[in-house]
């Protein structure tokens, strides 16, 4: 048997099994980290190339997928600013709809008018929009807000201290300012290229000092006359406050912070925030970006020497239609005197013209003395002070000395009358001192004062002097039933004619009522008698029958008779036959003469009157006659002679007809019954002779037919009526009366005064209106710097320079042409339409940027994301592993590493095999 000696000594077989082995385990370790990792490439070793190639794709990879989401943020920020634009278009859209509407012709102006409403919503559109370019961000980013390096005053309400005064009717008789009137001439001689009409010769500015040291800068171009003056203003900030045209308007413990006074403290550090103060009716308002020391601030206000400040013009815009002259405080309680009481209900008139005022007694064609224009002075503003503390000179309290038509140097006389003034007139009649208080117009001229009081009435022609009127008496001949007290009660004529002492409150005027009754002639009475005839004439009378005539026999004859008839009649005998009756008839005329009487009832009535009259404190008074109608009745008996005429049937009953040679004719029982006790020939009654009056009973009034009469007027001598009362009377006290003569005393008037008579004066100018033109249209000459665009970058690659640019121009008021805008006159209203157009213009163009932006960001978003997809495939085919080819791979090494294991262990036994030979 051959042994190799290497065999034995170094196990070659096993040596190359176990380094193959290695190998393979190498071979399966690395196939499973990459089937573990998924990358093919886990470290350089793997595939530096790859791995290089891999890295800077992957730098790109996330360098993009980061600039997508930068480009996202810029959508955002994009948004962000278009939705606050969109809103800043809606409120410019609103303004300008506003705008249009202010500018109609039939809106009011003025205050609390109808563009004085519309103004303040527009004011505060600005001001949101303010907000809103300051407010708006993203992640902390201004996207609007700008820093001023001026400031730019926001002007608010109007001057209230300058003017245009009237001269004549409403002509333009030159300026005021601070109750200081300038006629043309004085303008003239303070720098007005003006002509005696007060038109501008020449395009002009002019200035001058007025007497407190405020400043006045005047412009005025040719042709215009003063009613287009405009007048500059100029602002400045200084250690102690904030001036107007070189006066002082407020110091800075009055400049409120925030709408807060007392906020700014020592007046050197400056907080940011809005400020505000009043100055002569205008509110100035400004921004403080930031906290600036006083220097800073006076630099931002008071402008440098390349940059000047901020400065405002006003000129005439709004007119206002007010009273030249207003009496207030006009209601006066005058008492009537015995010395007053003539005259006391006169008509009285107020007298106003160049001399002053006076009260003119139309009735009596007299007037007062004058109470001269001069000698009226408001003494509650003989020392007034401005918004600082400053004295305001006022003449010792605007006495009315001057309506602008004296040249007298403009100092301090020229002060004129204030509209806040109130004066007060007293009438010189020591007897009706008549008062009021009085206001007038600054702008107003003598003339249209004038026109408001000349001729103005004092009150309605009405006393007042109440009374108490009341009547007493209750008499057998009518009583009073009511005294109306609608005359003399309250009448202070009838007091006075009737002898009222008007210096006794308690005045008692005392008086007497009586009444009379007289009949009327050709009226019925108690002596009218019945005629022949046994009537009334005019049956003034009524006779009424009272129960059954009686009759008298007088006496009676028998006619010649008629020939005898004979009858028989065949009645039933009761006992179911019949028997026969036989009558002699023997037919006559008579005449029967008598004396016939009744009974009557006499009714008439008879109309009397009844006359009233009196007296009161001495007057006699004469009243209202009445008429009245009276009923009576009495009893009559009445006679007179009646001749009755008839024909008459003897019946007598034949019981023996024997001896009787005349034939019986025989009649029905009807007939027969018929002429027993009848008179088949009728009675003819005749009267004959005169009515008799036997007996004529007492008369009796029996009724009355009126019994009341209503407001009787009493009156004296001069018509003058002081009462009137309600008088009725029964049917006992008419027949009372009936038997008097005379008058008779119904009862007492008494007239009692419940306090002294007085007038209530009631003085009203007449209803004039003036047309005043105010200095309403402010326009803020901001100054406007060149703001530098606000610029951001988006970074949009993964490379430096690979970005996108945004450039816009920040926002605010000033920008957009907003910051004066104002509709409070017409000419704002339509400047305001102008303004808004080109706001919409500058808001669209800044939105369109955004828009753009928006829209490039989301394509470079899109594209961004496909090359970062398209990157990530590239990077993952060099470094992801293939994991089918790996799988194969491991799959395979671990087949050798398995078989190298077995050849491993096949070449350790071949060794042990050797040794157990050599061991043996």
């Amino acid at each position: 048997m051959s042994i190799s000696i290497s065999a034995v000594q170094h196990n070659l077989t096993a040596m190359f099994a176990n380094r193959q082995l290695g190998i393979t385990n190498g071979v399966v370790h690395k196939s499973a980290e990459k089937l573990t990792s998924g990358y093919r490439i886990n470290r350089s070793a793997d595939d530096a190339a790859g791995l290089a190639i891999s890295e800077k794709m992957r730098k790109q990879i996330r360098g993009l997928t980061q600039a997508s989401k930068n480009l996202q943020d810029g959508v955002s920020l994009s948004q962000v600013a278009d939705g606050a634009l969109a809103e800043v278009h809606d409120m410019i859209q609103r303004i300008n709809e506003l705008a249009i509407k202010a500018a109609n012709g039939t809106m009011s102006s003025g205050e609390m008018s109808d563009r004085d409403a519309i103004n303040k919503e527009v004011q505060s559109l600005k001001k949101e929009m303010s907000r809103v370019f300051k407010t708006t961000k993203f992640n902390e980013t201004e996207i609007f807000r700008t820093v001023d390096t001026i400031y730019n005053p926001e002007v608010e309400g109007y001057p209230n201290n300058m003017g245009i005064f009237h001269t004549g009717s409403g002509g333009i008789g030159g300026l005021e300012f601070n109750n200081v009137r300038y006629n043309i001439t004085e303008l003239q001689n303070q720098g007005l290229k003006i002509d005696n009409n007060g038109i501008a010769t020449e395009n002009f500015e002019a200035e001058f000092t007025l007497w407190d040291g405020e400043r006045v800068k005047i412009s005025m171009t040719a042709g215009q006359n003063l009613g287009g003056a405009v007048r500059n203003y100029t602002w400045e900030a200084q250690d102690n406050g904030m001036y107007i045209n070189g006066k002082l308007a407020a110091e800075w413990s009055e400049v409120k912070l925030g709408g807060q006074a007392g906020k700014i403290k020592g007046g050197q550090q400056m907080p940011s925030g809005t400020y505000s103060f009043t100055h002569q009716g205008m509110t100035i308002t400004f921004d403080v970006d930031t906290e600036l020391n006083i220097a800073d601030l006076k630099e931002r206000i008071n402008g440098t020497d390349e940059i000047k400040p901020a400065t405002w013009d006003v000129k005439v815009g709004t007119s206002k239609s007010t009273k030249p002259a207003d009496i207030i405080d006009a209601v006066q309680n005058i008492r009537v005197t015995e010395a007053n009481k003539s005259y006391m209900d006169h008509t009285f008139k107020l007298v106003a013209d160049e001399n002053g005022l006076a009260v003119k007694d139309v009735d009596a064609n007299t007037q007062t003395s004058y109470v001269a224009w001069a000698t009226f002075i408001d003494s509650s503003l003989s020392s007034i002070k401005d918004e600082n503390g400053n004295d305001i000179p006022t003449n010792g309290g605007y006495p009315i000395i001057n309506w602008g038509t004296e040249n007298d140097g403009n100092g301090e006389s020229e002060i004129t009358f204030d509209a806040d003034a109130t004066y007060h007139f007293k009438s010189p009649n020591s007897n009706l001192q008549i008062e009021f208080d009085f206001k007038l117009a600054d702008y107003a001229s003598l003339d249209e004062v004038k026109a408001a009081l000349n001729g103005a009435s004092l009150g309605l022609v009405s006393v007042n002097a109440p009374g108490t009127l009341s009547a007493s008496g209750n008499t057998s001949v009518g009583r009073i039933s009511g005294v109306y007290n609608s005359a003399i009660a309250n009448s202070f004529s009838l007091q006075r004619d009737f002898g009222r002492d008007f210096d006794n409150q308690n005045a008692v005027l005392t008086g007497k009522i009586s009444v009379e009754r007289t009949t009327i002639s050709g009226q019925p009475s108690v002596s009218d008698r019945p005629q022949s005839n046994g009537l009334y004439q005019n049956n003034a009378h009524t006779l009424t029958k009272v129960g059954s005539n009686s009759s008298t026999y007088v006496s009676s004859t028998v006619s010649s008779p008629h020939p005898i008839e004979y009858y028989y009649v065949e009645e039933d005998d009761g006992y179911g036959g019949t028997r026969t009756r036989y009558f002699k008839a023997e037919l006559s005329d008579c005449e029967v003469n008598s004396k016939v009487e009744w009974n009557a009832k006499d009714t008439w009535t008879q109309e009397v009157n009844y006359t009233f009259s009196g007296n009161l404190n001495g007057q006699n008074l004469s009243g209202a006659t009445k008429s009245q109608y009276e009923t009576y009745e009495r009893t009559l008996k009445l006679s007179q002679n009646r001749r009755d005429t008839f024909s008459e049937y003897r019946v007598d009953e034949i019981f023996d007809t024997s001896g009787i040679s005349s034939t019986f004719v025989k009649k029905d029982m009807t007939y027969i019954r018929n002429l027993d006790g009848s008179r088949p020939g009728g009675v003819t009654s005749t009267f004959y002779g005169d009515v008799n009056v036997e007996n004529v009973g007492s008369e009796t009034m029996t009724g009355i037919q009126t019994g009341t009469f209503t407001n009787i007027a009493f009156s004296n001598a001069s018509n003058k009526t002081p009462f009137s009362l309600n008088y009725s009377v029964s049917l006992g006290e008419a027949r009372n009366l009936a038997g008097t003569s005379g008058a008779q005393e119904l009862g007492s008037v008494r007239f009692d005064a419940r306090s002294y008579a007085s007038r209530n004066f009631r003085p009203a100018e007449f209803d004039q209106s003036i047309s005043e033109a105010q200095f309403s249209n402010v326009k803020v000459n901001e100054v406007v710097l060149e703001i530098p665009p606000r610029r951001l970058i988006i970074q949009s690659g993964a490379d430096s320079d690979d970005q996108i640019e945004m450039e816009w121009g920040p926002l605010n008021l000033g920008a957009l042409g907003l910051y004066s805008t104002k509709t409070l006159t017409q000419e704002q209203a339509l400047e305001a339409i102008d303004q808004s157009a080109k706001a919409l213009q500058i808001i669209s163009a800044t939105s369109e940027k955004f828009g753009a932006y928006q829209n490039r960001f989301e394509h470079a978003i899109k594209m961004t994301d496909n090359t970062v997809e398209n990157t990530t495939y590239a990077e993952s085919m060099i470094r992801d592993t293939d994991m089918a080819k790996e799988m194969v791979r491991y799959s395979n090494a671990n087949i050798i590493a398995q078989t190298g294991q077995a050849m491993l262990a096949q070449a350790n036994q071949s060794k042990r095999g050797i040794l157990s030979l050599i061991s043996q």
